[in-house]
């Protein structure tokens, strides 16, 4: 990991390992084939459009951050929860659903008997 938030692709290096400690956790996350994906955008080669801003954001990272490289201040809302927290809590929601997902299908495949890959 470089320590270099002074360029897009440094950001979203530093947004990647800060929400899911790896390239590849993020590539998984995204359901991308190899971490190979996010290539273009480290090396600052291709931009952040609106489909690649879009499906960053639902693996929760801060895409406003990594585009501008101003952070939100954190506030708190009316319950006492900052936003950070928040898109935490939504990180956290978001892996134990893909963990459920892969669990069922474990267990259906071993009711049919099949081998996991």
């Amino acid at each position: 990991m470089i320590d270099n938030n002074s360029t897009m692709g440094g950001r979203l290096e530093e947004e990647i390992y800060r929400v899911h400690g790896s390239i590849t956790g993020a590539s998984k996350a995204m359901g991308a084939a190899t971490p190979s994906y996010f290539r273009p955008y480290l090396n600052n080669t291709n931009r952040i459009g609106m489909k690649v801003r879009k499906r960053l954001e639902a693996i929760g990272l801060d895409v406003d951050y990594i585009v501008t490289g101003v952070k939100k201040p954190v506030e708190e809302e009316a319950d006492g929860i900052s936003h950070e927290m928040r898109r935490k809590f939504d990180d956290i929601e978001y892996r134990m659903m893909q963990l459920t997902k892969e669990f069922q299908e474990l267990v259906a495949m071993s009711k049919r008997g099949s081998k996991p890959l």
